[in-house]
């Protein structure tokens, strides 16, 4: 074995193509990454499981070129050795080859963490998945190449057949496959066996196929070479059968008894302590049915995890039972109509394109006579955060409700169209309550202060009077949760976007009411505009012209990642709080910030008796004199026990109340979707203020910092052309070093050689 090793894997490192092949399959998985992830621009993540999941399908054609490397055929038929030695110390060589390539990729790693934060467990755990993979196509090319005589077909047939594993899991995308047809396609799926390693996860079913695939393909190479050496009989064939067979149930064995091991920081496919002992309290049965079409396990592999984390929140108790139900079937068509469940309409690629299928993945939660239901679910981000909220309501009968009152004259149900369906969807039951200045109004006759112990979101202030912020005041002495949007003026959202500010802002007093009563809790606004240069992009036309120009708005400051907000946020005109601590202390609150501007925002002041907020005008950068620094535009109230401790926060006051509105929502959303990061922190601020801390941990529980926070600024592009400069650089000089070397021993060992039998004809391959 020893001998064989060495004398493939020297084959391997004096020919040139192996270099060459190996520097572009370490160079395109470097710079698809880089470039076509866009990783050095506003959108680049640290997030590595793109890049790991593009290394399978490069190998397609890497691995047959390393294959067609090493001689076969007649040459190792006449090799005095056993036929399960030869091929067994080519996977060998072949696996010692790829994963020295392998090893250039982790440069990728290595720079990103110059950028951000990488987890390292993740990525060794993708790495040692990649391994076996490389294993697998190793063990199926080495077949292949016994199989076929002609090196040149060998490998056109190893890159066509590996191409077709890989991708097997994208064939109900382009067909309409049965469920057992698309179920195969998965099984034999190269690439989708990679899926969950590449993630941060170890499957024991993953690793029982390689392992399976590597032994198969392996014992399939011996028959190949025994029956061309002429072994043909009975008795050997029936022992290969049977020990290909015994790798083929190995395989089958491992997707039915499985382990699954999750080695990401964040814990995301893990089920957490406080799951755990809620589902402790159940007293009844509880069951949970996922209803999935089986086409969505080939389209988004990440349904899969969704599977496997039921199957491990149900496994917490004895009293869970689950089951995955397939739609298609006629009487699960009848109970999804029953649950009031409906499908999602999805596109399908290579049909046309009016194309579209409707498919179902949703989650059913039944506790004695009540039911909940998760519509639509497509990956375990926020799936704990929405089982555990809806097994909290059937358990303990605990109901999230909550007010929305609109304070500054826009209608929700036209202004604010997303707020009340959005919270409807994370569990909360909105209710009808009206202001008390409205209470005589037809259809307005309940007023907030009646249901004190629901919380209340108020959207805007400008249109409250006096009455309204006297019952507000009263509501947060007597302990009544209050979540607010507001800013002591007004935006003329659908005309020149000026800023109308109310009377007295500028003096001692203000004309808005409930900013007024703000002060009493020493909550203070300042009198300017909170600008940042890390600020929304906005798409304008300069002019008549059909161009397109874009410009940062430097009053649509976009908020850093942090603790409260982890995603980021965008705000429109934002007022930036000052904290009084004396006022706040003696209304028995303490006042904390919650959120912050970055470093490089500055307030804004008006220029006259008004503010520019012409993009095109507005200043890109802070004006001299002006206040500077990070800044809160989020502040929150907790009452203070007697002894002087603070409890839970009851109150918080966003600077900003157009960020929940329609037009911010519009504004700030792109091609992947709705903008939805301010209501999810209105969400967060609501559970926060109705006791349920947990929940928003959970809520957070799969968001980690990806931003590439250690460089910024004027520092990011020269670092990032350093970056991807000395990576390339690197690659190349370490492939070019390792066959000079491999070059000159071979010299060596011919001029030895020659000086031995003073024949040059005895040297051969």
């Amino acid at each position: 074995m020893r001998v064989l090793f060495r004398r493939y894997l020297f084959g391997l490192c004096i020919r040139p193509s192996v270099f060459v092949s190996s520097a572009l399959f370490v160079l395109y998985a470097v710079l698809r990454f880089f470039f076509g992830q866009q990783f050095f621009s506003d959108t680049g993540t640290t997030e590595l499981h793109r890049f790991f999941s593009a290394i399978p399908y490069a190998a397609v054609l890497y691995v047959p070129v390393l294959a067609a490397a090493v001689p076969s055929g007649q040459s190792s038929y006449s090799l005095p050795f056993p036929a399960a030695v030869i091929p067994l110390a080519k996977i060998l060589a072949l696996l010692a080859a790829a994963s020295g390539a392998l090893l250039l990729t982790c440069v990728v790693p290595l720079t990103v963490q110059f950028f951000g934060d990488v987890e390292l467990a993740s990525v060794c755990c993708a790495y040692a998945g990649l391994l076996l993979y490389l294993a697998a196509a190793v063990s199926l090319c080495v077949f292949l190449s016994e199989l076929i005589a002609s090196a040149g077909v060998a490998f056109f047939v190893s890159a066509a057949v590996l191409a077709a594993v890989c991708g097997a899991h994208l064939a109900a995308s382009y067909a309409r496959l049965s469920p057992w047809t698309a179920a195969c396609c998965r099984a034999i799926s190269f690439a989708w066996h990679f899926d969950a390693a590449g993630k941060g996860i170890l499957d024991t079913r993953d690793i029982g196929f390689y392992l399976a695939a590597i032994v198969f393909f392996w014992l399939a190479t011996i028959a190949v070479m025994e029956y061309r050496r002429g072994r043909r009989g009975l008795l050997f064939w029936k022992k290969l059968a049977l020990l290909a067979a015994a790798c083929l149930l190995c395989a089958v064995d491992a997707s039915r008894l499985y382990a699954r091991i999750d080695v990401s920081d964040a814990k995301t496919f893990t089920v957490t302590a406080y799951s755990r002992s809620l589902l402790d309290e159940l007293e009844e049965p509880l069951s949970i049915t996922y209803y999935r079409s089986g086409v969505l396990t080939s389209l988004y592999p990440q349904v899969r995890d969704v599977d496997d984390f039921l199957r491990a929140y149900a496994a917490c108790s004895t009293r869970i039972s689950y089951e995955l139900a397939d739609p298609s079937r006629q009487h699960v068509e009848q109970r999804l109509a029953q649950a009031g469940i409906e499908g999602r309409q999805l596109k399908t690629e290579g049909q046309g394109a009016d194309a579209y299928m409707t498919v179902y993945s949703a989650v059913a939660l039944s506790y004695l006579d009540r039911t909940e239901i998760i519509p639509f679910v497509l990956g375990t981000s926020s799936l704990e955060y929405d089982l555990t909220g809806r097994v909290q309501h059937l358990v303990r009968g605990t109901i999230r409700a909550v007010q929305v009152l609109s304070g500054n004259g826009l209608e929700l149900s036209d202004y604010y169209r997303y707020v009340c369906p959005y919270l409807e969807s994370q569990g909360f039951t909105v209710l009808q309550s009206s202001l008390p200045s409205r209470r005589n109004e037809a259809g307005h006759e309940n007023v907030f202060t009646l249901y004190d112990s629901v919380p209340v979101l108020l959207l805007g202030s400008s249109a409250l009077e006096g009455e309204d912020a006297d019952a507000f005041a009263y509501f947060i002495q007597k302990g009544g949760k209050l979540v607010v949007a507001t800013q002591p003026y007004t935006v003329n959202l659908f005309e020149d976007w000026s800023v109308q500010r109310q009377a007295g802002l500028l003096d001692a007093g203000s004309g808005d009411s409930m900013v007024a009563m703000l002060r009493q809790f020493g909550i203070l606004f300042k009198d300017t505009l909170s600008a940042d240069s890390f600020c929304f992009l906005l798409a304008l036309q300069s002019g008549t012209s059909a161009k397109t120009e874009y410009v940062g708005y430097s009053l649509w400051p976009q908020l850093p990642r942090q603790e409260y907000a982890p995603e980021g946020m965008t705000m429109f005109w934002p007022c930036a709080i000052d904290v009084d601590d004396d006022a706040a202390a003696g209304a028995g609150f303490s006042a904390s910030a919650v959120l912050l501007t970055s470093p490089s925002a500055w307030q804004e002041p008006p220029a006259g008796d008004s503010f520019i907020t012409n993009p095109f005008a507005a200043s890109k950068s802070a004006p001299d004199g002006a206040e500077t620094g990070s800044f809160p535009v989020c502040v929150s109230l907790a009452p203070i026990r007697a002894g002087g401790a603070s409890l839970a926060p009851s109150v918080y006051v966003l600077g900003d109340q157009y960020a929940a509105c329609d037009f911010g929502i519009a504004y700030s959303s792109g091609s992947s979707g709705l903008d939805m990061r301010s209501l999810d922190f209105i969400v967060d601020c609501l559970l926060m203020v109705s006791g349920n801390q947990e929940l928003v941990s959970l809520k957070h529980k799969g968001i980690r910092n990806t931003s590439l926070y250690k460089v910024s600024g004027d520092d990011f592009l020269p670092a990032a052309r350093r970056a991807l400069f000395f990576d390339c650089v690197i690659i190349i000089v370490i492939l070019s070093f390792l066959y000079i070397l491999a070059a000159l021993r071979r010299r060596r060992y011919n001029e030895k050689t020659i000086c031995k039998t003073g024949n040059p004809a005895v040297l051969s391959d």
